[in-house]
Order: C-alpha cells, then sequence, then structure tokens
C-alpha cells in the first residue's frame, strides 16, 4: 500500500502547480529551427546550426522581465503562424509546466537580440571575443 501512496505522490509531484518553476530547466524544449526551412538568425546560408531552447529560458521569456506573449515567443521559436498556434504552443508549454495566458500583450520593449535564442546570443559574443581579442 505505501507504494501505491508513494507511486501515486511521484505522479502528482511530477506536474507543477501554475507559477510555478518548470521541474528540470535545463530540460530541451525544442531546437530552433524546428522542422523549419528557416536557418540560425545569424547563420551563412552554407550552415544550419540547430539552436536547443530549454524549458528554463522559456520560463525566463515568459515572466519579467521579458513577458513576451504567444506570437513573439512563435516567431522566436520559428514557428510558422497557424490559425491556433497560440493555442497550440499554450498546450505544449502546459506540458513542462508554464503556463502562458491567452490574450497576453507584451509589456517590455523588444530589441534586436530579444530574437536570438540564449545559445545563439552565446555563440555571438563567443565570436565577438575572438574577433575582437
Amino acid at each position: 500500500m505505501s507504494s501505491t501512496l508513494g507511486s501515486s505522490l511521484i505522479s502528482t509531484n511530477s506536474i507543477p502547480s501554475p507559477g510555478m518553476p518548470p521541474l528540470n530547466p535545463m530540460e530541451t524544449f525544442c531546437t530552433v529551427p524546428e522542422y523549419y526551412s528557416h536557418k540560425g538568425r545569424l547563420s551563412l546560408l552554407s550552415s544550419t546550426p540547430k539552436y536547443r531552447v530549454t524549458v528554463g529560458e522559456i520560463h525566463r521569456r515568459i515572466n519579467p522581465p521579458e513577458c513576451l506573449n504567444a506570437s513573439v515567443l512563435g516567431g522566436i521559436l520559428r514557428r510558422a503562424k497557424s490559425k491556433d498556434g497560440g493555442k497550440s504552443l499554450r498546450d505544449q508549454l502546459k506540458i513542462y509546466g508554464l503556463v502562458l495566458p491567452a490574450g497576453r500583450r507584451k509589456t517590455a520593449n523588444v530589441s534586436t537580440l530579444t530574437a536570438l535564442v540564449e545559445y545563439e546570443a552565446y555563440n555571438l559574443a563567443k565570436d565577438l571575443f575572438v574577433l575582437i581579442f
């Protein structure tokens, strides 16, 4: 009986409640570009890097200070626009314990660097360091 109780506790604790941080922030949410023909934003035509986007990065981007909405987040993840694109993105985020409210307005200013995923920004900084020093 204790094993049944223990397994039920594990299964109910595996889904975080809304507003709580995701279970494993280093877990891969997707790779960018994923299933699309677009290349990385800063790549040459001859190379097509795929950048890993973690659940933790998505969590940071949908919460302050960025507070991105489904439309901007879908653009960063290189998702094609569709009729129910925002709903499907919210459903996929819900699997990872992330809540993105429908109808949310973007509250922070979007810069040129907002379009980069963290690994892409890291590679940009690394390449600039090599060029400068």
